[in-house]
C-alpha cells in the first residue's frame, strides 16, 4: 500500500461479537482507504443486494460509514470524496440517471465520470451535526464496484465504519440510524426489531440511569430508554 494509505490507521475500536465499530480518528488531509473487489466480496454478498428497477448497475445501498467530523465546532465544506469504480460492463448513463437527484443529506454533489467508469461523491461531514433526527447512514442507491476508496480533502473528519460480527452472511439483516445529541441534552430511543444496540461515538452517555463510555455497545432490551448525552456525541442505533 501506498503511504497514503489510511488502513495501518483503521483499526478496530471496539467489538461485542455481534458487532463491530471502526474508526479512524481526524484524518490528515490527502490519505486515503480503498478495497478491490476481492475486498469487497468479505463485505457483502452481491446475490442478496436488491438492483435498481431501471437497471442492472444500480443497487439499493448497503453504506456501512459515517463520516461526520469530530464535532459540530468544524466548518462545513466537503471533506471526503469516497469514489464508486464502476464494473467494466456498467452503462454509465443507465448509473447517472438511477443515482442523480437521490443524494443523501452529507453527500453535496455526485459526479459522474463516463470516460474512468467513476462516481465521486463528495461528502460534507458536519451535515450530521445540523439533523435533528435519526437518519440512515446509507444512500438510496450506489453502483456495483469492481473497486472503492475515499480520500480526505479537508481537517477535522473521522471515519466510523458499523460492521456485524458475521460477515458475509449476516449483513443483509442489519440496518443503521445515526443522529447528533448535544452535550446535556436527553432524548428518548425507542427500541427497533428484535436485537437493538445503542452506540454513542464520541462522548459517554447516561442512559436509563447507567453511566456508559463512548463506544459501547449497550443492548435496548426495554421497548424505550432515556440517553443523555455527556458531551456532543453522534449516537448510532444498530438492528436486526
Amino acid at each position: 500500500m501506498s503511504d497514503r494509505d489510511l488502513r495501518s490507521e483503521h483499526s478496530v475500536a471496539r467489538s461485542n461479537g455481534v458487532f463491530t465499530l471502526s474508526e479512524s480518528i481526524d484524518m490528515p488531509v490527502g490519505k486515503s482507504l480503498s478495497f478491490s473487489a476481492g475486498e469487497l466480496c468479505k463485505f457483502f454478498d452481491r446475490s442478496t443486494t436488491v438492483q435498481h428497477g431501471d437497471t442492472a448497475h444500480v443497487y439499493h445501498s448497503r453504506w456501512p460509514w459515517c463520516f461526520s467530523t469530530n464535532s459540530p465546532n468544524v466548518p462545513s465544506g466537503e471533506h471526503i470524496c469516497y469514489t464508486s469504480h464502476c464494473e467494466p460492463e456498467a452503462d454509465m448513463a443507465e448509473v447517472e440517471a438511477a443515482m442523480g437527484g437521490t443524494e443523501p443529506f452529507f453527500v453535496t454533489r455526485f459526479v459522474f465520470d463516463s470516460e474512468e467508469m467513476k462516481v465521486h461523491a463528495y461528502i460534507d461531514g458536519s451535515r450530521y451535526w445540523d439533523q435533528t433526527d435519526w437518519q440512515p447512514t446509507k444512500w438510496s442507491y450506489q453502483p456495483y464496484e469492481r473497486s472503492l476508496g475515499f480520500e480526505v480533502l479537508q481537517p477535522g473528519a473521522s471515519l466510523h465504519c458499523l460492521m456485524p460480527h458475521d460477515l458475509p452472511n449476516d449483513e443483509p439483516n442489519w440496518s443503521r440510524l445515526v443522529r447528533p445529541v448535544r452535550a446535556g441534552e436527553t432524548i428518548t430511543i425507542e427500541k427497533r426489531g428484535d436485537c437493538c444496540l445503542i452506540i454513542p461515538i464520541h462522548a459517554g452517555a447516561d442512559i436509563s440511569g447507567s453511566s456508559f463510555n463512548a463506544k459501547d455497545f449497550i443492548e435496548l432490551r426495554s421497548s424505550e430508554a432515556t440517553f443523555t448525552a455527556q458531551g456532543d456525541t453522534i449516537v448510532a442505533l444498530v438492528y436486526k
